[in-house]
């Protein structure tokens, strides 16, 4: 197994698919009210002239506190439980699966004949989850007049449309040029015997001698 088989876009839907992969796990959505509850996380650090016992588990309180409340409103790729939601998760998982099964079979150097390739499945599914991931984005869950879309969300809509154009391409490529034959070492070999043992010297069999040309 090599990763040097690997075409250009066999690559980048890979990279893509694992950069899409890190980024679900960052916040998506939120509420301005959750921002609120970070902006008072982020401030109740005493001065050094004031910390003490006493202050330092006040403090400590207060963060856990607002924390607590930033995470009532705060969701992820992992963490939104609506039905489209769901539903966008299963696909985003299946476009990154298929991108990063098409690598590793390109670098054992074994295809699946086309059209029901891994790159193939790679560029639906990451189609599908971009339309899914836009309406999320124009929809945010929850109340609409208090969400608030980060901005990891945009950067897994743009990962997941170069996953999606990188596996089309490479689908579209092992489309036009599909693998001779899967079959082991030994059968090629036994068929190439085959194909040599096949011509008109053959038939004579291993021991006879060659016809003398006539005169």
């Amino acid at each position: 197994m090599t990763f040097l088989r690997l075409s250009r876009w066999n690559v980048i839907a890979f990279v893509a698919a694992l950069a899409l992969l890190f980024t679900m796990s960052q916040i998506w959505w939120t509420t301005h009210q959750a921002q609120e509850c970070r902006r008072g996380e982020r401030l109740q650090t005493p001065p050094a002239a004031l910390r003490g016992p006493q202050s330092d588990q006040f403090g400590r309180d207060i963060r856990q506190s607002a924390r607590n409340c930033a995470a009532k409103g705060e969701r992820n790729a992992w963490q939104a439980d609506g039905a489209v939601d769901r539903l966008m998760l299963v696909v985003l998982l299946a476009a990154i699966g298929a991108a990063m099964v098409a690598a590793f079979m390109r670098a054992a150097d074994r295809r699946v004949a086309p059209p029901r390739t891994p790159s193939a499945v790679a560029a639906v599914a990451g189609l599908t989850g971009a339309l899914l991931l836009l309406y999320r984005i124009l929809q945010p869950p929850g109340p609409n007049s208090g969400a608030v879309v980060k901005g990891a969300a945009w950067v897994g809509l743009v990962l997941v449309a170069i996953l999606a154009l990188a596996a089309r391409i490479a689908a579209v490529a092992e489309r036009e040029a599909p693998a001779v034959s899967s079959g082991a070492p030994g059968e090629l070999a036994d068929a190439g015997e085959a194909t040599k043992g096949s011509g008109p010297d053959a038939e004579a069999g291993p021991g006879a001698e060659p016809e003398p040309a006539p005169s």
